[in-house]
């Protein structure tokens, strides 16, 4: 992920390509996780990565392996975390922290015996205290339901979940039968997505402007060592009018930064 962002600055790239891109940066090893055509050598290297049969992610730091293997837990992919994840660091939104007296999510438990994640997630949106982020998180979540754990694409998942206990350690673990993956979901402004490739289409068209202001605040964070306050957002508001101009291309963004106040005023 590090080496794509980095290839995107150096090439500059548009920002939609850190959604969607027709390339990627990929080794060895990365060419057999992601069943792609086979490669030699550890370096990462530019390649042309379009979605296929077997794999549909495409290029776009959303569907590395390393980035949804980090938002797992309990043994399996996490629905939850990974619709924080893309509303905190994808759309610039980040939900508040949830509530202290929420119960625990127990898939074994009385009624939620045999029920798909969905079902399950969907108590928490019939919760008022939950409904709120619940609504807009999980769709987000959803979305990636096409990756595993680890971060490999799967076309089927299992019908329901049990909970496990493994040396102390609590784990969910899929159950059942297998069934085609439901990807389906909502996005915040209501645009609808029935699969990944849909939801990263509706990300590059209508939240290109939440992603690069997130961007551009990270840049800020990162540069000065401080949150961007309300004049560094008017700042940036004025660069990314002139750059959208152009497709926001990478490196024009950072050397814009580094020409305005934000940067040389900074203390």
């Amino acid at each position: 992920t590090v080496q794509y962002v980095a290839q995107l600055f150096a090439d500059n790239r548009p920002a939609r390509e850190l959604i969607s891109s027709d390339w990627t940066m990929m080794n060895d090893i990365l060419a057999v996780h992601y069943d792609a055509r086979p490669m030699h050598g550890g370096e990462l290297r530019k390649v042309a990565f379009k979605p296929r049969a077997s794999d549909r992610r495409g290029g776009g730091i959303l569907g590395h392996a390393g980035i949804q293997s980090m938002l797992c837990w309990m043994g399996d992919n996490w629905v939850i975390y990974r619709g924080s994840w893309a509303l905190s660091h994808i759309l610039d939104d980040p939900p508040p922290p949830p509530p202290l007296e929420v119960p625990e999510l127990n898939p074994d438990e009385g009624a939620n015996r045999g029920k798909s994640f969905r079902e399950l997630l969907a108590q928490h949106q019939a919760e008022e205290n939950c409904a709120v982020c619940h609504r807009k998180m999980d769709p987000l979540g959803f979305a990636f339901q096409n990756f595993d754990l680890s971060g490999r694409w799967r076309n089927e998942e299992h019908d329901h979940y049990v909970r496990k206990e493994l040396d102390g350690k609590i784990e969910w673990r899929g159950a059942g039968k297998t069934r085609p993956v439901d990807a389906s979901g909502t996005l915040p402004r209501g645009e609808k997505f029935s699969n990944y490739e849909e939801y990263k289409a509706l990300l590059a068209e209508h939240y290109l402007d939440d992603v690069v202001r997130g961007v551009m605040k990270k840049l800020t964070l990162y540069s000065t060592g401080r949150q961007a306050n309300v004049l560094d957002l008017k700042t940036i508001g004025d660069i990314m009018s002139e750059q959208s101009k152009k497709g926001y291309p990478m490196c024009d963004l950072l050397k814009a930064l580094v020409r305005s106040h934000i940067f040389l005023e900074s203390r």
